[in-house]
């Protein structure tokens, strides 16, 4: 199964690309010495045209050029004048910001240079010891209340940190917005009734964004320009991206048990991880649904296998709990918001049911090679999917006969842009060549 994987990889032009300019190891991708700035300011702006109150819309912000961006959150607020039944306000997701859209996206004079699913961002808020990240951008303490006490008037606000996203997880990932012009963010706003599943004629009634910026005197920035941007080519930088799969959909679930279901993987891209959730769509006990996270609990997969080219290249042999136990540098306990939904009661394992941010990420990256790094610029390997052909995944979940009914399949990977920056104008391509 390996030989699949470095045969895809010695076939990758972005490989390639890397291996071409890295300035100290083929696995290191460095783009320079990081400038520290010496101050900071965070701004409030409101999208670029009114928010509709139904939601359902793209709504754009046009990024200030002040600086740095290194952080920052949005914020939309659910509000709901009326009560629905509490029963089906059960299924509203446990989510937070993070599912209130259908996905997010930087675009710079309408070349699109990332996309953010919302899947992935879960998945990235859950690493980590800090666990209040991930309360904010899943909304995890509401799987510890009742339908009544969700199933109140009032307004809710949603925040969705920038942190999840790649341009503001290292300083040298933060992007120069002094330098590059007509830089959006565009956010898919979910309908209302999607965002408060259940309640009586639910609205979006503000959506606004803070943004913090890092800033550095006008020699040190003009020091940083001369030392990364050249007239006569472009500074390549890497952004990850996504990549989403179509949603499956598995009719008709009935008896508690393992269940399996095959589907074909279409990703073109080269991939540093894949995230797999499977949603249940109803569920007859209002309290075992709540604690599942609503239409954003998953269901605990089992299992977990990929194929390429005729050879299995993912297996989680029936155990995809193995995943903790090596082959990673951060502590046990850093992922614990995945891992303590497989505690055991006398040698059991309970939990069988789904449970707030259950998913499996495969890792595709190198491990054990030094200090782990948020960076995307750090490239610790990957897979190219464009170069396999016949590429399948099976995965294998338990499912509660509470939950019979439909299932989604979710699969989204996360998947590696090059993009280009011209000196002369600010202007950017994007490669999203395997």
């Amino acid at each position: 199964m390996t030989d699949v994987v470095l045969s895809s990889l010695k076939s990758s032009s972005l490989q390639n690309s890397v291996n071409a300019v890295s300035e100290t190891h083929p696995f290191v991708y460095q783009l320079g010495e990081s400038t520290v700035p010496v101050a900071q300011e965070t701004v409030k702006i409101s999208a670029n045209s009114s928010v509709d109150p139904a939601g359902g819309q793209l709504v754009s912000f046009k990024l200030p050029g002040s600086g740095f961006l290194v952080d920052g959150y949005l914020r939309l607020d659910s509000t709901a004048t009326a009560a629905g039944v509490n029963n089906d306000v059960a299924g509203t997701p446990a989510s937070g910001g993070v599912y209130s859209y259908e996905y997010l996206s930087l675009a710079s004079r309408d070349v699109e240079i990332a996309r953010f699913s919302p899947l992935i961002l879960e998945a990235e808020a859950c690493k980590g010891k800090n666990t209040r990240l991930n309360q904010l951008a899943i909304n995890a303490n509401q799987a510890d209340l009742t339908a009544a006490q969700i199933n109140v008037t009032g307004t809710k606000p949603l925040l969705l940190p920038f942190r999840l996203m790649n341009f503001s997880a290292s300083p040298k990932d933060a992007l120069d917005l002094q330098f590059l012009e007509s830089l959006y963010l565009n956010a898919k706003v979910k309908a209302a009734t999607d965002i408060a599943v259940g309640f009586t004629n639910p609205s979006v009634s503000d959506l606004h964004s803070v943004l913090k910026y890092a800033k550095m005197p006008a020699e040190s920035y003009q020091e940083y320009l001369n030392a990364n941007y050249d007239q006569n080519k472009s500074l390549t930088k890497m952004m990850w991206s996504s990549y989403v799969e179509s949603v499956q959909t598995v009719r008709a679930v009935t008896g508690a048990g393992n269940k399996s279901f095959n589907m074909n993987i279409d990703c073109p891209n080269y991939a540093i991880s894949t995230v797999i959730k499977v949603i249940p769509q109803t569920c007859s006990d209002a309290t075992k649904w709540i604690k599942a996270g609503g239409l954003s609990g998953g269901a605990r997969i089992n299992d977990v296998k990929m194929s390429a080219n005729g050879k299995l290249i993912v297996d989680t042999h029936g155990d995809v709990r193995s995943e903790f136990l090596g082959l990673t540098q951060t502590d046990f306990e850093s992922d614990e918001s995945r891992t303590d939904k497989w505690g055991a009661i006398g040698g059991v394992v309970y939990h069988t049911a789904p449970t707030n941010a259950g998913f499996y990420e495969i890792d595709y990256r190198l491990l054990n090679l030094g200090h782990e790094s948020r960076s995307i610029d750090s490239l610790e390997g990957g897979i190219s999917f464009g170069a396999l052909s016949s590429k399948n995944l099976t995965v294998d979940w338990e499912h509660d006969a509470d939950f019979d009914g439909d299932y989604k399949i979710h699969v989204v990977h996360k998947v590696v842009n090059l993009v280009s920056i011209d000196a002369r104008n600010g202007s950017c391509s994007v490669s999203t060549r395997s």
